[in-house]
């Protein structure tokens, strides 16, 4: 009888950690949807580093431009 009670505390305990767990998952899938739709909408435009800095210089765009891969051709 006792052992009953303690495995329903055990699983009363685990509820708000797995409610932490998913609202994490559903946060970095947001995220990371929003930044392919800013990245894909950066390259249809073509912008340049003075009109989207940040968002450049995270996906990495901005030194890919400073650094060209084959600088010689």
């Amino acid at each position: 009888m006792c052992s009953d009670k303690r495995a329903k505390v055990g699983r009363k305990a685990l509820y708000p950690i797995i409610s932490i767990v998913i609202l994490l998952v559903i946060t970095l899938a947001s995220s990371t949807a929003l930044y392919s739709f800013y990245l894909s909408y950066i390259s249809e435009k073509e912008a340049t580093a003075e009109q989207y800095p940040a968002i450049l210089s995270i996906s990495g765009l901005s030194t890919m431009k400073r650094f060209p891969l084959h600088p010689l051709r």
